[in-house]
């Protein structure tokens, strides 16, 4: 019975690193796309997270939303993460 206990056991521990490993994946790329472009501003979130872009879009205003940032930041700004316009 403790055979049992512990191949469970493993397969949990397995799919806890596999989990974290993704997720370290996912943050170390995240962070890189941040620091590639940081130098262009923005948005506070706008260079860790899809947040502002996304509530840009689902308000049915982001044309007043890019406008506003375009006014505040100039031509080049940093909309959403990865992306400079």
């Amino acid at each position: 019975m403790a055979a049992g206990l512990s191949d469970s056991n493993s397969a949990t521990s397995l799919y806890l690193v596999g989990a974290l490993v993704l997720l370290g994946v996912a943050v170390l790329g995240r962070l890189r796309e941040y620091f590639r472009l940081r130098h262009f501003k923005g948005p506070a979130t706008s260079g860790i997270s899809w947040w502002w872009h996304s509530k840009a879009v689902i308000s049915g205003r982001a044309h007043e939303y890019y406008g506003d940032v375009t006014e505040k930041y100039g031509m080049q700004e940093r909309f959403l993460v990865g992306c400079v316009y």
